[in-house]
């Protein structure tokens, strides 16, 4: 008698267990341990999603509030950069890493030259970086400018030529060949580049983290919760936008899923909030129709955060609309303002972000717009604040070069 047994088929459950073993330890023999902490993956992909705050837009039904800047902010600083017949800036790119600042450098790309400018922190013109050009050490389709200070480096990011070096004194150091040229580096925090995969990806939501070699060091970085099917449609990729507060990235992922997620120490992400425009939302389906209007559905802009508040911009029906969302009451209201945040802080013009850097605002206004605009509501921001606006303006020229506006928000 033949006592041996025909073996059994592994269920479905042990059938995924031993996949998982197999995958952890062929990865691990291969080195990528030390890129990613897998157990870490492992509880992020098993964790079930909370109840989270939702916010929802209907711009059918307008809540008008009365925050203005001085209620926000406690300082503001104007930086004119110097105009120079060698620092001739037109109109520097609306995305958040189309400009960097440091201690002691402000550096910005201008659109319509396609060049790269490094002035002192206090404005004053240091040099160009680098020229267009399809030759060594030259750039075209510039998509993002990053400056480390401590490394004496100016990271220059293209479309198709990879990352350019140099240093800041603006000649050329070295060539940075990216894996995906089509992806988009959003920004450099914390000695990392944060890496986006927008073509090929295998997640709508996924990314890598470099380090200033643009070494690896974590990749397929991907949120458990809301994921989008990948359909290869450029509006559905789910690139995301992404700021800093309290030492925190939030990225809010962009297309039809706007989650705002906190970034966590092990790449992990939680979801902390969720804008919705209910069924004003666009859907995959009107997406990729070709007689869908866009304009008819809701848009939701970059997120912007205090301690109390999230503000954000949506569009709807070819016009956007600044609004805040009151963290405490639980109430979305718009601001008075179509152009920004009210500001009674010292007679300016009114003011939107454009980036965010923990309690710091940034935003470029050109000198025409600041001369042409400025003085729609009395101050209120202090005598100090009133009489160094006014000194700005007496020496301001319509033809100057852009003006660096940072605010400073209360911490309360």
């Amino acid at each position: 008698m033949n006592c041996s047994k025909t073996p059994k088929p592994l269920s479905i459950m042990n059938q995924k267990f031993l996949s998982l073993v197999i995958l952890f330890i062929c990865l691990s023999q291969a080195g990528y341990s030390q890129i990613i902490p897998w157990r870490n993956l492992f509880q992020r992909q098993q964790t079930q999603p909370q109840q989270i705050p939702t916010i929802d837009v209907n711009p059918g039904r307008i809540s008008y509030g009365n925050v203005r800047l001085s209620e926000l902010i406690e300082s503001i600083e104007y930086i004119p950069l110097e105009t120079t017949d060698d620092a001739l800036i037109g109109r520097i790119g609306f995305a958040p890493h189309s400009f960097d600042v440091s201690d002691n450098y402000i550096l910005v790309s201008c659109i319509q030259q396609e060049q790269v400018f490094l002035f002192s922190r206090n404005g004053r013109f240091i040099t160009r970086v680098g020229r267009r050009g399809q030759g060594p050490g030259e750039y075209a389709m510039l998509s993002g400018v990053f400056l480390d200070e401590k490394r004496d480096q100016i990271f220059v990011v293209t479309l198709q030529q990879g990352i350019l070096v140099y240093n800041l004194r603006g000649e050329f150091m070295r060539y940075i060949p990216t894996e995906h040229p089509r992806g988009s580096i959003e920004r450099l925090y914390n000695d990392h580049f944060f890496v986006y995969q927008n073509i090929g990806s295998s997640s709508p939501f996924a990314y890598e983290i470099r380090d200033l070699d643009f070494l690896l060091t974590a990749e397929n970085v991907q949120s458990h919760f809301g994921i989008l099917p990948n359909t290869g449609f450029f509006t559905m990729s789910g690139r995301a936008t992404n700021v800093l507060f309290n030492d925190k990235i939030h990225v809010r992922q962009m297309a039809f899923n706007d989650t705002l997620f906190v970034m966590g120490s092990d790449f992990s992400f939680t979801p902390q909030f969720v804008v919705t425009a209910g069924g004003l939302a666009p859907t995959i389906n009107a997406m990729t129709n070709p007689n869908s209007r866009i304009q008819d559905y809701v848009g939701i802009g970059s997120i912007y955060q205090t301690t109390n508040k999230l503000l954000f911009v949506y569009s709807f029906q070819g016009r956007g609309r600044r609004v805040y969302f009151d963290k405490n009451s639980g109430r979305l209201h718009h601001f008075r303002s179509e152009r920004g945040i009210p500001n009674d802080f010292d007679g300016g013009v009114d003011f939107w972000p454009r980036r965010q850097d923990n309690l710091l605002w940034y935003q470029f206004f050109d000198a025409y717009y600041l001369i042409e605009n400025s003085g729609g509501i009395a101050p209120a921001g202090g005598a100090v604040a009133v009489q160094s606006f006014n000194r700005l303006m007496e020496r301001l020229d319509p033809d100057d070069n852009p003006v660096l506006v940072i605010v400073r928000l209360r911490q309360n």
